[in-house]
């Protein structure tokens, strides 16, 4: 990303975080959570499959991910909300 805006890393990553009040990465990580919740909720795909969908490289790192963003992991987030669907 840097390089195609002609900036240093570390520039990039200071003018983003001042820009949007979030690095990078924490908003890459938001962004791909976002995602991977709409396709839990959405979606009959297993968990690998929205993992790699979101951009994960495996499923163990997503749920890592998702467990420290959510809480919970991918799986409880989708039988929790299954169970509220179904009330």
């Amino acid at each position: 990303m840097a390089a195609d805006v002609s900036l240093s890393r570390s520039r990039l990553q200071h003018l983003y975080t001042e820009t949007f009040g979030i690095s990078i990465s924490k908003d890459i990580i938001t962004s791909r959570l976002d995602k991977a919740t709409e396709l839990l909720k959405k979606s009959e795909y297993s968990i690998n499959k929205v993992a790699e969908l979101v951009g994960y490289p495996n499923a163990s790192y997503f749920n890592r991910q998702f467990k420290n963003g959510l809480g919970m992991t991918p799986t409880e987030f989708r039988r929790e909300y299954q169970e509220q669907e179904a009330i």
